[in-house]
């Protein structure tokens, strides 16, 4: 989570972006040793959703401290350009969020 640290994610304070701000974090992220970090896109980040589960909607032995929030993903909403897909981590539902809302962000790593 954008901000945050540790085994628990206990420290420091969640950071939220507007979503071009989201895209160049996570594109300027280094972290675990690792420079090649982007904004997952909407598919990517549903695929951390569990929905038989709520608040929060995931393993959180695997993903500690994931705040009831929605989280950027790096979709542009195909039916308008100044939206974006979000994930919402209180009970996994997809939705679109205008850009200039101010949402934080999991990074991920491509293979």
């Amino acid at each position: 989570i954008s901000g945050v640290s540790g085994g628990s994610c206990g420290t420091g304070t969640r950071s939220e972006f507007r979503w071009s701000a989201a895209l160049a974090y996570c594109e300027g992220l280094s972290w675990g040793g690792f420079d090649d970090w982007s904004l997952p896109n909407v598919v990517e980040l549903a695929s951390l959703i569990d929905h038989g589960q709520v608040d929060p909607p995931m393993d959180e032995a695997a993903f500690p401290a994931t705040p009831s929030l929605q989280f950027w993903t790096s979709t542009t909403y195909q039916i308008g350009a100044q939206f974006a897909w979000s994930i919402s981590f209180f009970d996994g539902d997809q939705g679109n969020s205008g850009k200039d809302n101010e949402f934080p962000v999991r990074g991920v790593r491509r293979p």
